[in-house]
């Protein structure tokens, strides 16, 4: 699906992984020559960090994770916590340089208080305009809801999407 520039797309499931739908969304683009920064804040293993992105169909497609051994699924160790920290700033640096945003597991991120909700909160809220953000994995927060254009719960292989903006049209 490819959207109006500027939506909050919250794709979330129960599972832990990155949909292939959206990566799909992330190529098309890049080949389109639209910027796309991609962040797998929990993904480590690979020689990760801001300092050594990922780069793919040239410029287009930025690949980040964070520079950790692990894949963190229990708590962070304080190492992990600084990385993680230190990719979150890269983001909020250089988000104005990108057409589409990709946050991997923010909600994990915030349960495991790698992040503060107030701080993703307040990046979807000053955004540039033009910058679309999705976000994915599973536990994305309620507080996120309001300022979602699409909501979509990945179940399996049933997905249920849910407009936003289609509730607010017929009065829900």
């Amino acid at each position: 699906m490819i959207s109006a520039p500027g939506e909050v797309h919250v794709h979330t499931s129960q599972e832990r992984y990155f949909p292939l739908t959206e990566i799909v969304q992330c190529l098309r683009l890049a080949a389109q020559g639209r910027r796309v920064l991609v962040v797998q804040l929990l993904k480590g293993g690979i020689d990760g960090g801001p300092a050594r992105p990922r780069k793919l169909m040239g410029e287009h497609l930025i690949w980040l994770r964070p520079d950790v051994a692990r894949v963190i699924d229990s708590p962070p160790t304080e190492a992990e916590r600084e990385a993680v920290a230190c990719l979150w700033c890269h983001v909020e640096e250089s988000v104005a340089h990108f057409d589409l945003l990709v946050l991997d597991e923010v909600g994990l991120a915030v349960r495991f208080r790698l992040l503060s909700e107030a701080t993703l909160l307040a990046l979807l809220k000053t955004r540039p305009a033009t910058l679309e953000i999705m976000l994915t994995g599973p536990e994305v927060s309620e507080a996120v809801r309001p300022l979602a254009d699409i909501w979509s719960v990945r179940c399996g292989h049933l997905d249920q999407s849910t407009s936003a903006r289609h509730f607010m049209a017929a009065g829900a």
